[in-house]
């Protein structure tokens, strides 16, 4: 596959993208943030919102889910261009802010067309994978539906509320909306946040709150009440499907030690996690982390950085499941030299068990999957020459140790099967 992207930051971006397998250019996105006229900022393309908590106008992020804190509350971020791939939730078509009304006025309008799997004529899953390889990827039914976004929003140093809106429609169906309010407060040693919202589903709603009590202890804790059907679930976003949550936890920093230990109640399971973090010399630290959900997960991470190179090493257990492992070195031996870095993990799991891992490849951090039992080897490079001119280059091989294809294999041989990739980018910067 191959790829080309432009951009300024701010300003405008461009990419088209062909998978590896794929015919054609599968994939184009960009965005033109346009002069502002009279007050009023908009940007055409593709975007993201962040409005509220989440229940009204919500364009998810890898940072949700953060090990801090001050994950559990979220803050209103008006509207955002992005240049993203096909696989990443995005709104697609022109949105708009202005100061209104002694706040924040912004209106979203989404026309992107998505994949869909239908079944009577009624859409039953919606597709966010990009994947146009296969001969039913490519055949899979097209939707456009059309749904605009309204915000106002106020804010204050130690407060701020806001009104949100959202209406849909699907090609020979009835339209559907969602209305929502969301406000929080400061006060001296606490913050509180919370948001309702009301739509021909049901109602939701979510409060939240981080305590203090201390320079050193913040303690938090988040409920959530989500309504049977959510009208974003039927244009292609992914929402609860009813239900309550309750997480609660805390964050401990200090000098030689880190805590954090936040626990999840829907009812009827409990999500546990807490994880340590030591620092046992200057850029040396040795990582703890123990999370049950359906079943239990224990993780070692150790981690140190020298001026001129760094190492990682960790492992993942999970009883009766199976368990993985790996390395990556880092090294670079002066700022203008290039940098590289060489990993290898393996894994011993059990059918339908998975593990996730963060890569770095020639574009950015991807994220592995591992199962079954198998190994994996990777290695980039990146290389700076001039203040214009950056080349990063990435290759990766996967061997599936369980997926037998040769019948007698010697001592220097795979048993198994193998896949690879390679990745070459280069980027020239005004």
């Amino acid at each position: 596959g191959w790829g080309f992207r432009a951009q300024r930051s701010g300003h405008w971006a461009l990419r088209c993208d062909s998978g590896p397998g794929e015919a054609g250019v599968d994939h184009v996105a960009g965005f033109v943030v346009a002069p502002t006229i009279r007050g009023v900022k908009s940007v055409w393309g593709d975007h993201v919102i962040r409005w509220g908590q989440g229940l009204v106008g919500w364009s998810s992020s890898a940072y949700d889910g953060m090990r801090s804190a001050t994950a559990a509350q979220r803050m209103t971020q008006g509207v955002r261009p992005v240049l993203a791939g096909d696989a990443l939730p995005v709104r697609r078509g022109v949105a708009a802010s202005t100061a209104l009304w002694g706040g924040q006025t912004v209106a979203s309008l989404d026309a992107g067309e998505r994949e869909v799997r239908l079944e009577q004529g009624v859409p039953a899953t919606w597709y966010r994978d990009g994947q146009h390889r296969t001969e039913s990827e490519r055949n899979r039914h097209r939707m456009r539906p059309v749904r605009a976004a309204l915000l106002w929003h106020r804010a204050r140093a130690d407060r701020g509320w806001g009104v949100a809106t959202e209406w849909g429609k699907l090609p020979n169906a009835s339209p559907e909306g969602i209305v929502g309010v969301h406000g929080y407060r400061n006060f001296s040693a606490s913050r509180w946040v919370g948001e309702a919202a009301w739509s021909a589903g049901g109602w939701s709603a979510v409060v939240g709150a981080i305590w203090t009590w201390s320079s050193a202890l913040d303690v938090f804790v988040r409920g959530e009440r989500h309504a049977p059907r959510h009208p974003a679930s039927g244009w292609g976003d992914i929402r609860p499907a009813g239900g309550a949550v309750c997480s609660w936890g805390w964050e401990r920093r200090g000098e030689r030690m880190d805590q954090f230990a936040r626990w999840e109640w829907n009812g009827e399971h409990m999500k546990l996690e807490a994880q340590t973090q030591f620092t046992l010399r200057r850029k040396e630290r040795l990582t703890l982390r123990a999370q049950r959900t359906e079943n239990w997960q224990l993780l070692t991470e150790y981690r140190m950085d020298r001026e001129a190179w760094g190492v990682r090493l960790w492992g993942q257990i999970i009883p009766q499941q199976g368990s993985a492992g790996g390395l990556m070195w880092t090294w670079q031996s002066a700022p203008a030299c290039p940098r590289w870095r060489v990993g290898w993990s393996r894994s011993h799991l059990e059918p339908g068990v998975l593990v996730y891992r963060l890569e770095p490849n020639a574009q950015a951090w991807q994220t592995a999957t591992m199962s079954r039992r198998g190994q994996r080897w990777w290695m980039q490079g990146t290389w700076k020459w001039n203040r214009h001119w950056k080349c990063a280059a990435s290759a990766s091989v996967m061997h599936r140790e369980d997926l037998w294809v040769l019948a007698d294999s010697g001592p220097w041989q795979w048993r198994g099967a193998a896949r690879g990739e390679v990745r070459v980018r280069l980027s020239y910067a005004l």
